[in-house]
């Protein structure tokens, strides 16, 4: 299970790493929010190495923002840009998404147990 929280976490702070770089590239509005969003995947990546709670939901919530960002980018213009980011977000989202199943069966799992 910690290794599910280390994948989604690398996965995501490489992501955060690579959004943060592009600024870099061209100064550009549409890169400053890229950057505020690499940012933000690098915190998110952070809380989920600490295995938080909240963490995982921000971890489906912001990268599914992305993913439909990529898709739409995808099918304007493909590049490989755009594919290495659909298959991270899809890791990530896949990855936090089972650990809030699990997290949840645990939960009912102890309710039950309580009655």
């Amino acid at each position: 299970m910690k290794a599910i929280h280390y994948l989604a976490a690398g996965a995501l702070a490489l992501m955060g790493i690579v959004h943060v770089a592009r600024l870099s590239s061209e100064a550009r509005a549409d890169n400053a929010i890229t950057t505020l969003l690499g940012i933000a995947y690098i915190a998110i990546a952070f809380f989920l190495s600490q295995e938080n709670r909240a963490a995982r939901w921000w971890g489906v919530v912001l990268p599914l923002v992305g993913l439909v960002i990529s898709v739409q980018g995808w099918l304007a213009a493909p590049a490989y840009f755009c594919g290495y980011c659909l298959i991270s977000y899809a890791v990530v989202i896949g990855c936090c998404l089972y650990l809030i199943s699990v997290d949840m069966r645990q939960k009912q799992t102890a309710k039950l147990q309580h009655r």
